[in-house]
């Protein structure tokens, strides 16, 4: 190969390196952009539970009365969290075992829906114990915002 077609391959493959680490940076600021980057609690993710659907819908400064009420809720709920995920980790077990025993797959099943039942009516009595505590403009907000109007995927 001529050294002036080295040249060329070299530039092209340098400007092509260049190209693409241009747009995986531009990808990766337009998803923190389109996502946002939290300070606070919710910085390394969602945070669980009332507070965090209060933070979502654009509440978060509620007073320091709803504050206790949400501090007592969270070691509860993360418990429960913790059984929700302990309950999947059993489901993947008993779906990976070899060999397969379909009356372990449909325990850990039925375990895992009686834990994220619990769950959901853990969330659902938290929230109601919030939502006593608004006013009814705070209420009015929760009922209109996007995050709690949103259906679920394929409606």
């Amino acid at each position: 190969m001529e050294s002036s077609s080295i040249k060329r391959l070299s530039l092209a493959l340098a400007i092509s390196a260049g190209l693409n680490c241009f747009f995986i940076g531009y990808g990766i600021t337009m998803r923190h952009k389109l996502h946002g980057m939290r300070d606070g609690p919710m910085a390394h993710g969602l945070e669980l539970g009332p507070h965090g659907l209060l933070q979502r819908v654009g509440l978060a400064d509620v007073g320091p009365e709803i504050e206790q009420l949400v501090k007592g809720q969270r070691a509860a709920l993360r418990a429960q969290r913790d059984a929700v995920v302990a309950a999947r980790a059993h489901v993947t077990d008993a779906l990976e075992a070899e060999p397969f025993d379909t009356q372990r797959f449909s325990g850990a099943l039925a375990e895992l829906r009686t834990q994220s039942a619990q769950m959901q009516a853990q969330m659902h009595s938290a929230f109601v114990q919030v939502a006593q505590k608004l006013t009814l403009e705070q209420r009015k907000h929760v009922a209109r915002s996007p995050w709690f109007l949103r259906a679920p995927a394929g409606r």
